[in-house]
């Protein structure tokens, strides 16, 4: 997963327009303690093409652990 990600020139930013990250935001069942999860990359502020496969955990409200699977080079 690091080779895909330092392949990439710039430096990982966040998305400045908060619709532009929910129109690439993926979520998938949640069970009330657990969601998987697919959100783009995005370096210098601009979307790329790179995408990362995320599992969240919760406790109750609170966010316990995110864990990155996989990312992808589309």
């Amino acid at each position: 997963m690091l080779y895909e990600i330092n392949q990439y020139p710039g430096k990982i930013t966040c998305c400045e327009n908060i619709n532009d990250f929910f129109d690439t935001l993926v979520l998938g069942d949640f069970d009330g303690f657990n969601i998987y999860a697919t959100i783009d990359f995005w370096y210098d502020n601009e979307q790329s093409d790179l995408s990362m496969e995320c599992y969240a955990e919760f406790y109750g409200r609170l966010l316990k652990s995110i864990t990155l699977n996989k990312v992808h080079v589309f």
